[in-house]
């Protein structure tokens, strides 16, 4: 078995289904295990918290401070060459916000994470549907490239993008979109940059900037519309974080 423990602290904070939450610092922890089943893929479990570090409880505030997740999962590799590699895991994940007064209700969902790894150019996609309390689908595509600095630092820019059905659209925006709305849309690009400093065999320390863009035009509209203080068309996001494995 191994396993890998992550904090950081974040300037900003998205959710996994692609939503600028809050754009005032939080702290996140992450537990890690994976058990490989020789030569028949590999078991995953993790448990996730997030937390704010302020004080600020306003009525508008949006669900993900004090929430608690846990995913449990399968995975299993192919290889086409000594650098080319599909890596593939799914499995289900479960929310339960802990301490937030205005969101009660558990949700329920799948998760899936394929990506196909190679030294040139790495195209991922993961994506997450709910069963309950909601039921919607959202798959945030990516590009990313890795470049080795030295033999301890690493720098990986990449980019991202979120396409959300309509139900996930309404969930997400909270108000119908004006005209015919058929199917579901690409609602935010996201670039950035990550840098990991290797200072020990088992100890990262790793810096990383986003910068969140809705770019669908309806989705720009109504959150040009509302006053809560997270809800921005664009936000720069940095995060510093240390990562222990064992």
């Amino acid at each position: 078995m191994e396993g890998r423990f992550d904090t950081l602290v974040e300037t900003g904070y998205l959710s996994s289904s692609g939503t600028l939450v809050d754009t005032r610092p939080s702290l996140e922890h992450q537990v890690d295990l994976v058990w490989y089943l020789a030569g028949y893929g590999r078991l995953t479990a993790c448990g996730w918290i997030i937390s704010a570090l302020h004080g600020g409880r306003d009525r508008d505030h949006r669900r993900a401070f004090y929430l608690y997740e846990s995913t449990v999962g399968y995975g299993y590799d192919v290889s086409f060459s000594k650098d080319v590699e599909s890596v593939n895991e799914a499995g289900v994940v479960w929310d339960s916000p802990w301490g937030y007064e205005h969101y009660s209700s558990e949700e329920v969902g799948w998760w899936m994470r394929n990506s196909l790894e190679n030294p040139v150019l790495v195209p991922y996609i993961e994506t997450l549907g709910l069963f309950a309390p909601d039921c919607w689908i959202r798959a945030a595509m990516g590009l990313r490239r890795g470049f080795k600095v030295c033999d301890t630092v690493g720098i990986t820019p990449f980019v991202e993008t979120v396409w959300g059905d309509s139900r996930r659209y309404r969930a997400q925006f909270r108000q119908e979109p004006s005209g015919r709305f058929l199917g579901g849309k690409f609602m935010t690009i996201t670039p950035g940059v990550r840098i990991d400093w290797k200072i020990r065999e088992d100890w990262i320390v790793w810096f990383r900037f986003r910068e969140f863009v809705i770019v669908d035009p309806q989705a720009r509209g109504i959150v040009d519309d509302q006053i809560a203080y997270y809800q921005q068309t664009e936000s720069e996001i940095f995060s510093l974080g240390i990562s222990y494995f064992f």
